[in-house]
């Protein structure tokens, strides 16, 4: 493990920022909120901050506080939903949304993030391998990737193929795609170990014959902010440095603190700090720690089965009993004597920044406010929360990622903060 041997300063400051007393979970079920159903497979959080999950029956939409759900009365491909997929493409936002047995919908996102037209894809119009999705991603060349039961599927926007065991990848079912900024694509099958394909060419698989990685069988991949490799396995945690097969290995078991061995969901929260859902609760590991969480945490269901983070820096687990929310948005609700006359950007810290900062404003009154990211010629970069806030001091997290998901470029940034009408600004700069 070499990717967390430093605590850095920044990690020192985010960890002062977000101190561990000042987490809360908040549960979501079909029973207490607009849920479609309590066991969800996927999380996506889009441009705006509003999250998405999908269910069994049907994908549902949170908004912080409104549920709207869509299934195939709207055109979905079919309502039990294993993957979701957020792009930005020239005709706007939406969702690819893997099905578990009527393929892709792609799904466009209007400006108040409702669905406004589901188009589905099958093996019968397109060139899907099969109608049974397990995962999906899109690379840095804005290609679409299909995890089936027959292969995987590729969409470039205009032509789709297919590769399979008797092309380049080493199982035919693939249920786990990971997107490298590098190109790499990482392909986690049931029973061949993991495909590594950089467009049409692949190398050599990471499997149990010619690497150290625990098991064949990888219900997750996430490569992480420093480009390290993660593998969910039914043996555990694998991950890897660098691209040689044989070498840069490191394995976690229960044995080193990991909650059970079954691991289905791998992310990452914005101090670096790894995150596992398993069949038995969620671990958290900073490189030297273990944490375990459960239902007797606040955790909806102990088993896990998607992890995501959002753009305020909370932790969203989607369960077999619901989902819940972790962290991210801390407030600290000042009394209103003590309430600022005007929204204000109080502080970014640190500043300049790598690889996220915490950016706290304060808002006088109840009400709407949006926090943007632009560059200095006015181009928007990133919107970081767009919602209904208490009054007084409230902290959102930038990762120095844009809208696409992709790193900024080291620079000067405006922050700006807006509330009805009124708008307040201040720089942050991003070093690397």
């Amino acid at each position: 493990m070499t990717s967390f041997r430093v605590l850095t300063l920044c990690s020192l400051i985010l960890a002062y920022a977000f101190p561990a007393a000042s987490q809360t979970w908040s549960t979501y079920t079909s029973e207490s909120s607009g849920l479609a159903a309590n066991t969800v497979k996927a999380i996506g959080v889009d441009a705006d901050n509003v999250t998405w999950f999908g269910t069994v029956n049907g994908l549902s939409r949170f908004d912080g506080s409104i549920w709207t759900t869509y299934t195939t009365d709207d055109n979905l491909a079919q309502n039990d939903i294993n993957a979701l997929v957020f792009e930005i493409t020239s005709y706007g936002p939406g969702f690819w949304i893997g099905t578990n047995g009527g393929g892709v919908s792609v799904a466009g996102v209007s400006e108040s993030d409702a669905i406004t037209a589901a188009t589905p894809y099958t093996p019968e119009n397109t060139g899907l391998a099969s109608n049974l999705v397990y995962s999906a991603a899109v690379d840095i060349r804005n290609v679409k990737w299909f995890g089936t039961d027959k292969g995987v599927s590729t969409f470039n926007g205009s032509e789709w193929a297919t590769y399979t065991k008797l092309d380049y990848i080493s199982h035919d079912v693939v249920r786990s795609i990971a997107a490298a900024e590098d190109g790499w694509v990482f392909l986690g099958t049931e029973g061949g170990g993991v495909s590594r394909l950089d467009g049409i060419t692949a190398a050599s698989a990471y499997d149990t014959d010619w690497s150290a990685i625990l098991s064949d069988t990888i219900y997750a991949v996430f490569v992480d902010s420093d480009g390290v490799q993660w593998f969910g396995t039914d043996a555990g945690v694998s991950e890897h440095e660098g691209n040689e097969t044989r070498e840069g290995w490191t394995n976690y078991t229960t044995e080193n603190g990991l909650v059970d061995n079954l691991v289905y969901a791998i992310a990452e929260d914005i101090n670096g700090t790894m995150w596992f859902g398993t069949a038995n609760g969620v671990s958290s590991f900073d490189g030297s720690n273990w944490s375990t969480y459960s239902t007797a945490d606040g955790l909806a269901g102990n088993t896990v089965f998607a992890i995501t983070t959002d753009h305020e820096g909370a932790l969203w687990f989607g369960t077999d009993n619901g989902v819940s929310r972790y962290g991210g948005d801390i407030t600290a609700v000042e009394a209103s004597a003590g309430l600022p006359s005007i929204i204000t950007i109080d502080g970014i810290y640190p500043n300049p920044f790598n690889p996220a900062a915490s950016i706290d404003f304060s808002l006088p009154s109840e009400g709407y406010a949006e926090v943007d990211i632009y560059s200095l010629s006015g181009q928007k970069i990133r919107r970081l929360t767009s919602r209904s806030f208490q009054a007084g001091r409230h902290s959102v997290v930038w990762n120095g990622k844009d809208e696409f998901g992709l790193p900024a470029a080291s620079g000067v940034y405006i922050v700006s903060l807006k509330m009805e009408g009124i708008t307040a600004s201040s720089r942050l700069t991003i070093l690397k």
